[in-house]
């Protein structure tokens, strides 16, 4: 009975444990939750000088200096996003209960001098200039920055407290959780280790009952020496029975471990089927997205020009206007020989034969003569240690083909590009690199993206961002993977490990 009542209090103790540390939890996640939400105010209301009120300032500062649409649009984003902004900061300070006032006293002030922007705009296309050089040299910006920086101390001023406030609540309930374990500790000591004294009282009782067992045991052993005698006639009439049986389990056995091996092997040729069938439907699912959206925009420009078309009289704006049709009819092409591109990858995937690395980078650097003579690049190769395999030779072909043209094309202008290529064992595999000292790729801001279709990171050069997913592709349906290194303004290094496929292997690829 005592036993049950130390097992009681134990349980006693751990659901008390549970409910008090539930308890803190919820205070740690809304401590958290809560600072969280100060440092948010303090983005958003930063928010408000570089994108209201900086933007409404540029926006009428070069309309100015050229009356142009394209130049006073910064003040349309300044309109359009203020609001929005606003209502970002207002609304987590007003559940903390801070005194809006001052915010939005600001707020009017913001939108006054969106609205004087305007009207300065106004007079620029009236003409107005000297009453616009009168109300510019006043300098209201300078005014409305004064306001805005004396708001900005007190919500943070503000913020800081509440973020302090919550930081030492989210302290003082990690300290009550300490404090509630030593507890528990203090408590369950005692009934543990009563728990031992009792189980090791029981231990000695059924030693005991152990010896008189074998007492009684000795008693009946004589009797079943002689019942054994009687079994022994009997077992010699069951073992030939037995016999039989046994060898029919034994062949019951081996049938089983061959159907379990042949089920457990189909089992997983299933799992690896539905695994790349679920690959091939995400993969389809991009294609579907993105070839919609990259046909959908130079059919409706061309759809918009030709309405524009039927609309005018005038000759010069009618072959403006076709060669815009022309223009976007072109990138329509580009996109749908890229498509092309992309599902000829899926017709190739079994034509492996044995590649020659060297004769491969040969046929890319042939292709590739007038980029590498004007660029005046150092291309070197080292195949010695695998220089061929067995893979599909298109694929090689236009992975080193993309990877060299590309570090062509994203070199560093401080410096002569360098290009080495080479291959070596890796386990199993085949690693094939590619190394260059360009421009390097942001991995931490671009890295989840790098291999992805019409992805480009550097915008001041010409790319549509397919190659790097034609290597991926290529490789992957070759059963390889790619890994990229990279460190901005040094350079880039491509990993791309390749099954060392035979002729009998390669229709498992």
């Amino acid at each position: 009975m005592r036993i049950y009542l130390a097992v009681a209090t134990i349980t006693l103790l751990l659901v008390l444990d549970i409910t008090f540390t539930q308890h803190n939890n919820t205070i740690l996640h809304e401590s958290l939750a809560l600072q969280a939400e100060t440092e948010q105010v303090k983005v958003y209301y930063d928010h408000i000088s570089r994108l209201v009120i900086h933007s409404a300032d540029i926006g009428l500062r070069g309309y100015a200096l050229l009356p142009e649409e394209r130049l006073g649009s910064p003040m349309n984003n300044a309109t359009a996003w203020k609001d929005s902004i606003f209502d970002k900061v207002e609304a987590p300070l007003k559940k903390m209960h801070y005194d809006l006032t001052e915010l939005r006293a600001l707020r009017d002030s913001v939108n006054a001098y969106v609205a004087f922007t305007f009207y300065m705009r106004h007079l620029i296309d009236e003409g107005r200039r000297d009453e616009f050089n009168k109300l510019f040299n006043e300098d209201r910006g300078a005014r409305l920055w004064y306001q805005y920086e004396q708001c900005e101390n007190h919500i943070e001023a503000f913020a800081d407290k509440v973020h302090a406030d919550e930081h030492a609540r989210y302290e003082a309930a990690l300290t009550r959780n300490l404090w509630l374990q030593i507890l528990l500790f203090i408590l369950c000591v005692p009934t543990l280790l009563y728990t031992a004294w009792h189980t090791r009282q029981s231990f000695m009782l059924g030693q005991k009952l152990h010896e008189a067992e074998a007492s009684r045991n000795i008693i009946l052993m004589d009797q079943n020496m002689m019942l054994e005698r009687q079994v022994q006639l009997r077992t010699r009439e069951l073992a030939a029975q037995n016999e039989e049986i046994i060898a029919q389990a034994e062949e019951l056995a081996t049938h089983r471990d061959h159907l379990e091996a042949e089920v457990h092997a189909r089992t997983h040729a299933l799992e690896q089927n539905n695994r790349e069938l679920i690959d091939q439907n995400h993969q389809l699912e991009q294609f579907s997205f993105i070839a919609a959206h990259n046909l959908r925009a130079p059919l409706a420009r061309i759809m918009g020009i030709a309405t524009l078309l039927e609309l005018t009289e005038d000759k010069e704006e009618q072959n403006a206007l076709r060669e815009q049709i022309l223009t976007s009819a072109n990138d329509l092409d580009e996109v749908i020989k890229d498509l092309n591109v992309i599902l000829e990858l899926r017709r190739n995937t079994g034509n492996f034969s044995l590649v020659d690395f060297q004769t491969s980078l040969e046929r890319a650097e042939k292709m590739l003569t007038r980029e590498l003579e004007q660029t005046d690049a150092r291309l070197v190769s080292d195949f010695t240690a695998a220089p061929q395999l067995y893979a599909v030779a298109p694929y090689i072909d236009s992975i080193l083909f993309n990877l060299v043209s590309n570090a062509l094309k994203y070199r560093s202008p401080e410096r002569t590009p360098a290009i080495h290529v080479r291959t070596i064992h890796h386990d199993d595999m085949i690693l094939l690199t590619v190394t260059d000292n360009g421009l390097g790729i942001d991995l931490q801001k671009h890295g989840k993206d790098i291999f992805n279709l019409y992805k480009r990171f550097h915008r001041k050069i010409d790319g549509k961002g397919l190659g790097l997913y034609l290597v991926r592709s290529q490789v992957t349906a070759m059963g390889g993977k790619i890994e990229v290194e990279s460190t901005p303004g040094e350079g880039t290094t491509f990993k791309i490990y390749l099954r060392n496929a035979t002729p009998l292997n390669t229709d498992r690829i």
